[in-house]
């Protein structure tokens, strides 16, 4: 529309107010003038016009869903009983019912409400009786369990959607990160090397490969994947400095310390003072007040990161501070049903040096079910002792 493409927002009104004077039974103009306003942000009258199309057309459940998206707009944590009934209308489009449900997912996410969570849970469950078979929804349901830390349940729902459809990206994305983190890094690698068989040009795949190849012991393929990641990923600072992170971490499980130290030195030249950098730096400083002055540096903007924590743990145990240590992992094991079997193992250390041998084997028992790749944990276990 000329006036439209202009930005005259009034004349392109009037022409479609004009339109639907002489033909008051076009309902499509109708909904063209609603979604008119709304895109340029008249509220007030885009709510007019699609409660028209309602007093006109009383089932026209697109017209309804609008409504409750834009009181939504205006309150996204507010009541949304009132979606059941739209979303049992197999009739109503089902990109219009996800629209609607999307701020309360976000809602959920950000304030993570056990009774919102149940009532998305609701309307999840109406959206798949009524649109059976479609990824999206499946996709909704693996964002509802990631976002209550059910990691395991997001994996299910996610490989369902992904039965349904294989090409949306952002499900094979979601997927890897549920999987990075619920530790399950066999799987992440199966996963990735699935996804790049669809998306083989995407960054984060290659990212989420080479986490995995990592956390199974596989180092040196993981850095072969941070590398093609690199070259995928070149204008995305946020992945290039998680994966100078990576490859940080990979070197150091080669023994190349100082390597290692020259890669977390390069992502913190991407993101100054990143909390993870620094912690992630601190494992591989040979001077512990080193180690324990990049821990504590990134504890004074992060210390609710799960990395950072550990690292405190770690700082605290070289300091023979075996209680601030079983502190620090205790903490960091209340807040997961996905402890990282390093976690497991530095807390059966701290056990065995105070003396408790018993639960420190209980401890490592753990760590190696949890997939430990560690070259001194069979030691330490065979020998019911601590060992370096």
């Amino acid at each position: 529309m000329l006036y439209r493409g202009m930005g005259k927002m009034q004349e392109a009104a009037a022409v479609l107010e004009k339109v639907i004077g002489m033909q008051p039974w076009n309902l499509n103009v109708m909904y063209t003038l609603a979604d008119f306003y709304e895109e340029n942000g008249a509220t007030e009258e885009a709510r007019t016009w699609y409660a028209r199309i309602l007093d006109k057309h009383p089932g026209e459940s697109e017209a309804r869903l609008a409504l409750v998206r834009l009181e939504q707009s205006e309150n996204a944590s507010g009541p949304i009983a009132e979606l059941a009934v739209i979303f049992r209308d197999r009739q109503a489009s089902l990109d219009d019912k996800i629209l609607a449900i999307l701020p309360h997912i976000q809602a959920f996410a950000d304030q993570r409400d056990p009774e919102l969570g149940k009532a998305l849970d609701s309307l999840a469950l109406i959206l798949d009786q009524t649109h059976p078979d479609q990824a999206k929804v499946a996709s909704i349901q693996g964002d509802l369990s990631f976002y209550r830390g059910d990691y395991a349940g997001a994996i299910t729902a996610y490989r369902l959607a992904l039965d349904r459809e294989q090409t949306i990206f952002a499900i094979w994305d979601q997927l890897l990160q549920a999987t990075s983190a619920a530790r399950m890094f066999d799987q992440q690698v199966r996963y990735a090397d699935q996804a790049l068989d669809v998306f083989p040009n995407q960054g984060r795949v290659h990212f989420f490969l080479a986490e995995g190849l990592l956390e199974t012991g596989r180092s040196k393929e993981a850095i072969d994947a941070i590398n093609l990641a690199r070259l995928m990923s070149q204008k995305d600072g946020y992945l290039l400095y998680h994966l100078a992170i990576l490859e940080g971490r990979a070197l150091a499980r080669l023994g190349r310390k100082e390597a290692s130290i020259n890669a977390y030195n390069q992502a913190l030249a991407l993101n100054r003072n990143g909390p993870e950098a620094l912690a992630f730096r601190s494992f591989s400083q040979p001077d512990p007040a080193d180690q324990c002055r990049d821990a504590e540096s990134a504890a004074t903007t992060s210390a609710h990161l799960e990395v950072v924590t550990y690292a405190l743990a770690s700082c605290a145990f070289i300091r023979n501070d075996y209680v601030a240590a079983r502190t620090q992992l205790e903490q960091l094991l209340s807040q997961t049903n996905y402890p990282h079997p390093d976690w497991l193992e530095l807390l059966g250390d701290a056990c065995s040096l105070s003396g408790q041998i018993d639960t420190a084997l209980t401890y490592w028992q753990r760590a190696r079910d949890g997939g430990s790749t560690s070259s001194t944990l069979a030691r330490k276990m065979a020998n019911h002792r601590y060992a370096e």
